[in-house]
């Protein structure tokens, strides 16, 4: 401990007499610092130490030991014994005699006159070691440098300006100026004016970017800067120059410029897309945009025509060269060649107009409808203007372009169909405004909770609105909800099924009536989830249940009219043709015969030229009750048309049977019948085949039969024939009627009749059908029921049709130019004319060449040919429709077609078939189907005129049913063109076109 005492006393002792010292000069910091060490003077300090040893000693003195002797292991752990050693040669420094101290400062002054001598070689050797080291960096970095004098002459360069001036060594540099050099002589002038700023002015010109040309004769692009190098003075003395070569960066930024550019093009563009209203609008937008932010010379749009594969047209661009756009766009133009191959296409060294500068021009393809029908071109005025980034970003622009000019073609065409829509909403509007249906919100305790105008009017005249209502109050007059023996209860059902519901509920009135509603039923769900209630809306289809029955009727009845003939109620031809294939396969699974018996009425003819065809009909519908009375249920008898009936029989043993039924046939039809105030007789002939021994499938009987009918005909009438394969030879007859039917066509043997139309309410003359004759030379006149549908299955309707087509036109056209007034004319089309691809054409072939408008033709077509491929029927009238031709169907009640097509089919007139109107002043069936087909055509916006009217009772019948237009023998019979003339020259003035 006593150890301790007196060592922590002399290091008290050293560090106050350290600082004593100090104080009094005798010891230096520097020595003082020599024995603290440079970590230990940092911390503390001269004083630091000095109060260091003074606490050291207080420590002790008032007997903290233990303490001080921590303190004092701590300084020997840290400084050592050399800080022991020096602390201990510092405090005998304190006490040397002046003597001695000046001996020993005479020492330390040799000793610091040597130190400059030896630091002076010492720097002079760093000095030669940083010039070549400076040397060796200036000549490898890769910046350019050279140091000039005051004079602008050149005193040094590295490697990078000897390649930058074209020269070999330094030799070649030094000691000349900038005008020895090969460099041009305004950038001479530009080095030399920067330079004497330099010089003049002391300051640094940094970082200027200047164009220099390289000894091969290559331009760079450089980032310059001149640095004035300055004497002690202070006063320039020459000049530093640094060249950094950024030609490669430049590219990069100038790539990157384009490349940000053609993005903000793209994306401007593509906003532009979005906000444009018209196709127009569109293209001069992005033109524009194409201009101003890619900064590019030219932009325009070229697409091809809609109608033509070929024809350009440009639209109007945007930019400084418009007479680019006025180019002609020959096929091998860059555009042509980008829209017929749908490639982008670069065409470098493009020179828009002579005398200026050459650039590049890009073509991208536009593709509407899935083909390239157009390019986006732009013209840059640099060579190497596009960068691959580039042009795909510009592709994808003029992707972008072209889908927007597909939608906004598609938004016209639609804003178009949207206007049609509009135009008939319009009209439906009228009639729909008027209709309210009520709804009512109904809680799941049954509360109404909410009720509009139209429920409203449903309340009980009792209730009080501040009561509480509930829904079997309103619809049923009840006081609880409705038993389950009313149907289902929407308040319980919705809710157990969370899905909505239709039912019909009958409603009770206070007044004691019950009408029908159709409900639809859904749920209300709140935010939560929760199941709040249930919307009911309901519609009254009293009315509309009652017509649906009605038209159930309705429908039964038509079905029965298209597949029974109206007249006699027997199978028509769809149905007979129908069952004739179930027996042929029954016949041919139970390996059976079936016949077929085909019959025509002896000289029916007659009996419609003398008594009439009311007379005629009445016959025919005679006829068919007696083929029913003696035939089997599993036989059929069916009426094919005029006075043809069919008879066949299943399940036919042998030839006896089919002739056992032919003989009853005719032993019924000779019995006489009392039609008005005649007795008539009538016979039949009847042809025969068989299944499977004459022929396999329905035509083939059916021909047969009918040939053996001929055949019969031919042997007397009254009596049957089966078929024999001799009786081709009437087949041989129709291909002679075929041969003298075209030699008829050549030798102009047809002629053309017309019928008079008129208005039922004036009796003026409206129009004519056209109508053909043959006169044969040897035969007389052939009925066109005989050489029609020959002409029909030989092709040679199409030119017989197409001859009175221009016939009709040319004999019109000729009246008008006499001076007499216009009439519509119509001509008949027949199925196979109707379905040729250029008839369209040929019809409007024949009103050119006559001159006649278009207003005064009016063609005719059968209802069993408009049902037939609807959809292209539909195209064909619609193309006749536009080009101003009024079309008209024919013999409308037979063909059997859809109301649902007949509506999309765009004609003008009906016509109503002569079978119908004959007997409507007497037959209820009759008369009905007129009146329909009278009330239909009215609904539908359409003329209905009548054919066949005969007798003033048909007249008035046609009148009282809104019927305004006729034609028939009442009138007057179809006459030549002469006689047709004097009834239009006897219309006079006042003669009003219909």
């Amino acid at each position: 401990m006593n150890k301790t005492i007196l060592a922590a006393v002399l290091i008290s002792a050293g560090a106050a007499l350290m600082a004593y010292s100090v104080v009094l000069g005798r010891l230096s910091r520097a020595q003082v610092s020599d024995v603290l060490q440079p970590w230990w003077s940092k911390i503390t300090g001269l004083m630091g130490f000095a109060l260091l040893g003074y606490l050291l000693f207080v420590v002790t003195l008032f007997g903290y030991f233990s303490l001080s002797f921590k303190i004092l292991t701590a300084l020997v752990l840290l400084g050592g014994a050399v800080f022991v050693n020096r602390l201990v040669r510092l405090a005998r420094g304190c006490f040397i005699s002046a003597a001695d101290k000046k001996e020993r400062l005479e020492k330390e002054r040799a000793a610091r006159e040597l130190i400059p001598r030896d630091r002076t070689r010492r720097r002079t050797a760093e000095l030669d070691t940083q010039n070549k080291l400076l040397e060796n960096i200036i000549a490898h970095i890769p910046s350019i440098v050279f140091w000039k004098d005051a004079e602008s002459v050149y005193q040094g360069c590295n490697p990078g300006f000897l390649r930058l001036c074209g020269a070999s060594t330094s030799r070649e540099v030094v000691g000349r100026r900038d005008r020895d050099l090969a460099w041009p002589p305004e950038f001479c002038a530009a080095l030399q004016e920067i330079e004497e700023k330099v010089l003049r002015t002391g300051e640094a010109v940094l970082d200027q970017e200047m164009t220099c040309r390289d000894g091969r004769g290559g331009e760079l692009t450089c980032l310059n800067s001149w640095i004035p190098l300055k004497a002690g003075s202070g006063a320039p003395e020459g000049v530093l120059g640094i060249f950094k070569d950024i030609s490669a960066r430049k590219r990069t930024e100038n790539a990157l410029q384009r490349v940000n550019r053609s993005l903000e093009t793209l994306s401007s563009g593509s906003a532009a897309v979005v906000r444009a209203t018209t196709e127009e609008q569109l293209l001069g937008q992005v033109c524009r945009i194409i201009v101003q932010a890619g900064q590019y010379a030219q932009a325009w749009a070229v697409t091809l025509a809609e109608d033509a594969a070929s024809h350009f047209r440009c639209a109007t661009g945007h930019g400084s060269l418009q007479n680019i756009c006025q180019v002609p766009l020959e096929d091998d133009a860059l555009p042509a060649r980008t829209i017929q191959s749908g490639e982008v296409c670069v065409e470098p060294g493009f020179q828009p107009v002579a005398g200026m500068e050459k650039g590049t021009l890009l073509a991208l393809p536009l593709f509407l409808g899935g083909e390239s029908r157009g390019a986006l071109v732009i013209y840059a005025g640099q060579s190497d203007r596009f960068e691959e980034e580039e042009i795909q970003l510009l592709t994808d622009l003029a992707g972008h372009l072209a889908h927007g000019i597909s939608a906004l073609r598609e938004a016209q065409l639609r804003q178009e169909a949207e206007k049609a829509v509009a135009d008939e909403r319009r009209f439906l509007q009228t009639v729909i405004d008027g209709v309210v249906d009520p709804i009512m919100v109904i809680g799941i305790d049954y509360r109404v909770l909410l009720l509009n105008r139209a429920a409203r009017s449903f309340l009980p005249e009792t209730h009080s609105r501040t009561e509480a209502l509930y829904c079997y109050q309103v619809y049923h007059r009840r006081t609880e909800p409705c038993p389950a023996e009313n149907g289902p209860c929407p308040v319980i059902e919705v809710p157990r099924t969370g899905e909505a519901m239709t039912l019909l509920h009958s409603h009770t009135f206070d007044e004691g009536g019950c009408r029908v509603f159709e409900m639809e039923a859904s749920p209300l769900w709140r935010a939560d989830g929760l199941l709040e209630g249930v919307i009911e809306s309901s519609r009254d289809i009293t009315e509309r249940l009652q017509v649906e029955e009605s038209l159930r009727r309705n429908k039964e009845r038509l079905d029965h009219l298209a597949h029974h003939d109206a007249l006699t109620g027997l199978p028509n031809r769809l149905l007979f043709h129908d069952r004739l294939g179930h027996a042929i396969a029954r016949a041919a699974r139970e390996d059976q015969r079936a016949a077929l018996l085909f019959l025509d009425l002896d000289r029916f003819k007659t009996i419609n030229d003398t008594l009439g065809h009311e007379n005629g009909d009445q016959v025919l519908r005679e006829v068919a009750g007696r083929l029913q009375s003696i035939l089997r249920s599993a036989d059929t008898v069916a009426r094919l048309g005029g006075d043809e009936f069919v008879v066949l029989v299943e399940c036919c043993g042998d030839l006896s049977e089919a002739a056992g039924v032919a003989r009853k046939i005719i032993e019924v039809m000779a019995e006489g019948m009392r039609i008005g105030e005649q007795d008539l007789h009538l016979t039949t002939s009847i042809g025969i085949s068989l299944y499977p021994d004459d022929a396999q499938d329905r035509e083939g009987l059916l021909k047969f039969a009918d040939q053996a009918m001929y055949r019969a005909k031919d042997e007397g009438r009254n009596t049957y024939q089966f078929f024999r394969p001799e009786m081709n030879k009437r087949s041989n007859e129709l291909l002679a009627l075929e041969s003298s039917l075209r030699k008829a066509l050549a030798e102009e043997q047809l002629s053309v009749v017309y019928q008079p139309q008129y208005d039922l309410a004036t009796r003026r003359l409206i129009g004519f059908e056209a109508l053909m004759r043959w006169n044969h030379p040897t035969r007389g006149m052939i009925s066109p029921a005989e050489f029609i549908p020959l002409a029909e299955e030989s092709g040679l309707i199409v030119s017989m049709g197409d001859w009175i087509l221009r016939t009709v036109c040319a004999q019109n056209k000729a009246w008008q130019q006499e001076g007499l007034p216009a009439v519509r004319m119509a001509v008949n089309i027949s199925a196979r004319q109707f379905r040729q691809p250029d008839f369209v054409d040929l019809v409007e072939n024949a009103l050119a060449d006559a001159g006649l408008e278009a207003d005064w033709l009016e063609l005719e077509i059968t209802e069993s040919i408009a049902m037939q491929n609807v959809e292209e029927t539909i195209m064909t009238l619609t193309d006749l429709k536009i080009r101003g031709i009024h079309l008209a169907i024919d013999d409308f009640g037979t063909g059997y077609s859809s109301l649902n097509y007949l509506k999309r089919f765009p004609i003008s007139k009906l016509k109503i078939d002569q079978s119908f109107v004959r007997d409507i002043a007497g037959d209820p069936h009759d008369a009905a189907i007129v009146g329909a087909v009278i009330a239909l055509g009215h609904s539908l916006n359409l003329e209905v005129i009548a054919e066949g009217v005969e007798t003033e009772a048909q007249m008035h019948f046609l009148l009282e049913r809104g019927c305004r237009q006729a034609q028939g023998y009442l009138f007057s019979p179809p006459r030549p063109a002469p006689e047709c003339r004097e009834l239009l020259a006897a219309c006079g003035p006042r003669f009003a076109a219909h």
